[in-house]
């Protein structure tokens, strides 16, 4: 599949200089716009009954539209690859995602926040169920297997002058999981 989007956010908030007794003073308001547009290509091939692998990738520019500025943590490219497989006891599932740098701004306030470099990271995760009876199954999920640390800064990290905050995800970590049916 293949599929182009476009959307205009209004009454973002936005920093604007405002009349105050005797000067101007800084205020937040309603009054920001913000244009999302991209590209999504999409495919999946089956290989046999519950078996197939698939792949997607989005493209994505957002901006404002009146200064024309590019809007921080929304990643240009994305990607995800992965493959499906169904067993009489089972199934396995490995996935794996692929996000490129972006910059983490706030133009609003360039004397407290600064522009930082967000690195790309890739990840990947592996899930496998077994069917221990007709009524009981026992998952786990290993997730993120490639990166350690995922990507910096996160919020524990970023201090308003040095970084922005950009989502902290956990390191490699496990679920184990039994699913019971009545």
């Amino acid at each position: 599949s293949f599929s182009l989007y476009a959307n205009r956010v209004r009454n973002l908030i936005r920093l604007e200089s405002v009349s105050r007794k005797g000067g101007a003073t800084n205020q937040f308001k309603n009054i920001g716009e913000l244009d999302v547009r991209g590209l999504e290509l999409e495919s999946r091939y089956f290989f046999g009954e519950g078996r197939s692998a698939y792949l997607n990738a989005t493209w994505t520019r957002a901006e404002d539209p009146q200064t024309g500025r590019k809007t921080g943590d929304i990643a240009p490219f994305k990607a995800n690859a992965g493959l499906e497989l169904a067993f009489e006891k089972g199934s396995l599932s490995c996935r794996a995602h692929y996000v490129s740098a972006r910059d983490t701004v706030n133009h609003d306030n360039p004397s407290i926040y600064v522009v930082r470099r967000v690195g790309s990271y890739c990840t990947v995760d592996l899930t496998g169920v077994l069917r221990v009876r007709q009524d009981l199954d026992v998952t786990l999920s290993l997730w993120n297997l490639l990166d350690r640390t995922y990507y910096d800064p996160g919020p524990r990290s970023a201090d308003g002058t040095s970084y922005n905050g950009a989502i902290l995800q956990q390191p490699f970590h496990a679920f184990v999981g039994l699913s019971y049916r009545f």
